[in-house]
């Protein structure tokens, strides 16, 4: 039997467009919170304006 995972063992990474990106869980907007590097890459820390769940966004 596998172990169950959540999304903190392995966090979630959305691709940006060039449309306003949205939260993947419930479509509202979101509001860019800071920028950090990780594994030598940036990464958009985003919070959703509706439910309020973190979202890390990356450029294409």
């Amino acid at each position: 039997m596998l172990p169950a995972y959540n999304q903190a063992d392995y966090p979630i990474y959305y691709i940006m467009s060039d449309q306003p990106d949205c939260c993947g869980k419930c479509g509202s907007r979101l509001d860019l919170m800071e920028i950090r590097m990780i594994d030598g890459e940036r990464v958009f820390v985003s919070e959703c304006l509706g439910c309020k769940c973190e979202v890390l966004l990356v450029e294409d």
